[in-house]
């Protein structure tokens, strides 16, 4: 395996500095839950596997992509302990060939019937929240999702809606336990 750099670059090095195949074969990938509260990270376990993939059809040149599988477990995220309730960002710490980078781990939106009804069809930033009972849920509760995304004003009329439907139902209720 022999890496292509750029012009500026390739003239700076020797030919057996181009060679990447041991480098490759060295490769990983750690998955890292942050703390959106307190910035606390943990690395997970981690599975890692580099794959060459065509980079065109009929083409010779291959890139390498490297494939990860983590499991994250409540009970023993947190260095073997039980992992704190709150919301986690769900990072990579990806090393290939001597490189080293940090992103975030994102989740595309799904793709179905009602895609005309999603705001956003970018990737995500991956977060998982931990109930305080020790759940694991990928996404925050509902209530907190429309608080984000709701004007204060529309949060208003919301609850102003609700106390009327309870008023109403309460009448209701009243007029048959009167009868």
């Amino acid at each position: 395996m022999v890496w292509r750099p750029p012009e500026s670059v390739r003239r700076e090095l020797r030919a057996e500095e181009l060679e990447a195949s041991e480098g490759l074969k060295r490769s990983n990938v750690q998955v890292l839950l942050r703390s959106t509260r307190d910035g606390s990270e943990y690395t997970l376990p981690t599975v890692s596997e580099m794959v060459m993939v065509s980079t065109s059809e009929g083409s010779e040149t291959k890139m390498p992509v490297l494939i990860a599988v983590s499991e994250a477990s409540v009970l023993e995220a947190a260095a073997g302990a039980r992992l704190p309730a709150g919301q986690w960002h769900v990072r990579v710490l990806v090393d290939v060939a001597g490189f080293t980078a940090i992103a975030d781990a994102v989740r595309l939106a799904p793709r179905s019937r009602f895609d005309l009804l999603r705001w956003r069809r970018d990737p995500r930033p991956l977060r998982i929240t931990v109930t305080g009972d020790g759940r694991l849920r990928m996404r925050p509760p509902l209530r907190r999702r429309l608080a984000r995304r709701l004007p204060r004003r529309a949060r208003r009329l919301l609850r102003r809606a609700r106390r009327r439907g309870r008023a109403a139902i309460g009448r209701t209720r009243r007029r048959f336990a009167a009868t």
